[in-house]
């Protein structure tokens, strides 16, 4: 039988796993090249930085790197973010994408307890190709007419932020014993991704479209 060791790497990891951390996140998202930066960070700084809990994992199967996960619990806005996840070729079909996000779905209620907040939910960006998969893992949509940043957290290097539409859909999974509101979590996990993840400017028409309540109207009020 196999055996299944999740690593976390926040903190102080070992060098060689870091590494092995960064060269998967290069291969499997070579767009998002900016986030080398946030995984180093994420090794040498505190957990916990402006209310944000920040995690990095990497999963070995006798003891090969297999796939890996980084996600947040936002404290602020009391949701779990979920940002990159991915499994290589050879260690597919066995269950080990759905093995990541409960990983990460434990922490984050772990850290709701220890924190002593209550997480609504765990939240992630999902594109349409794999909101199946997702959907059989109990994830559900998030009513939210949600728009990513081109070139995500390094949008100010390009100039003001522009956005890819109908890319992404944002989904949403409950943590345990806890009740569903889909409203209050469109606002909070759109908020965290758009506001303290890509630290877009809160005042962008579609940043102010995308947080809004489910069902607001620019003249109510």
């Amino acid at each position: 039988m196999s055996e299944n060791r999740l690593a976390d790497l926040t903190v102080g990891p070992e060098p060689e796993a870091l590494a092995i951390l960064i060269d998967m996140h290069n291969r499997w998202y070579s767009e998002y090249d900016y986030v080398i930066d946030i995984i180093e960070e994420n090794a040498r700084l505190p957990q916990l930085r402006n209310g944000i809990v920040n995690h990095q994992t990497l999963l070995f199967i006798d003891d090969v790197p297999a796939g890996y996960i980084m996600f947040a619990t936002n404290l602020r806005r009391r949701v779990g973010v979920g940002f990159y996840m991915a499994v290589e070729n050879e260690f597919r079909g066995r269950g080990l994408g759905k093995l990541l996000e409960d990983h990460a779905i434990d922490v984050v209620a772990a850290d709701a307890i220890g924190h002593g907040v209550e997480i609504l939910a765990y939240v992630g960006e999902v594109a349409h190709a794999v909101k199946p998969i997702l959907t059989k893992w109990g994830f559900v949509d998030l009513p939210v007419d949600y728009a990513e940043p081109l070139h995500g957290a390094a949008w100010s290097s390009f100039g003001e932020p522009t956005f890819n539409f109908n890319e992404l859909t944002l989904m949403a999974h409950h943590l345990p014993d806890i009740p569903l509101d889909v409203s209050a979590v469109a606002v909070a996990g759109a908020e965290a991704f758009l506001l303290d993840h890509y630290n877009l400017p809160s005042d962008n028409p579609t940043v102010v479209r995308c947080t809004q309540p489910p069902g607001y109207s620019s003249t109510q009020g």
